[in-house]
């Protein structure tokens, strides 16, 4: 999300069944919004399969949807129903938001993008990851979710001199 040119990348490794990552969602919203062309959102999956079964279910979905342009608009229906994300209401919310279903489903049942999902999940061990929601700024990990730390750390990514990092 974001100008894919911003000089500050927010990563967040995320889970779909997650209740703390669902209700971080609107201080990412207020961050972007503070930050228009500034800032970027990067996705990455952390599902927690050892408490939330429909987290990986899940996270397929929305690789799906990806392949097919509609990753925030999954993202955002997956986060609003995070409670029920069982296998039938993920085909539901695939619907809502468009999907090819022939192709969602094939793609469910093939487990297509388990190799996206499980570079995500080595990504999130190499950097230290050891829960949800993770967020790192310019790969600076954030401490505290809150819109003031989020500030600081941006506001410092953006003065000059400061080189970006992914």
């Amino acid at each position: 999300r974001g100008d894919s040119k911003a000089a500050v990348t927010i990563v967040e490794f995320s889970d779909f069944q997650c209740p703390y990552c669902a209700s971080s969602e609107p201080l990412l919203k207020q961050v972007l919004d503070a930050y228009p062309g500034k800032v970027k959102l990067v996705y990455k999956h952390f599902p927690l399969v050892s408490i939330h079964p429909n987290a990986r279910p899940a996270a397929l979905a929305a690789a799906e949807a990806m392949q097919q342009g509609k990753f925030w608009e999954m993202h955002d229906k997956l986060f609003q129903n995070y409670s029920q994300l069982s296998r039938e209401n993920l085909s539901n919310l695939a619907k809502q938001v468009g999907l090819d279903m022939v192709k969602f489903e094939k793609a469910m049942q093939t487990e297509a993008h388990k190799g996206a999902i499980d570079k995500d999940m080595a990504e999130s061990q190499r950097v230290g990851v050891r829960g949800t929601p993770s967020f790192f700024v310019n790969g600076r990990k954030v401490m505290s979710r809150d819109f003031d730390t989020f500030k600081r750390m941006i506001e410092e990514a953006l003065k000059p001199g400061k080189p970006p990092t992914g």
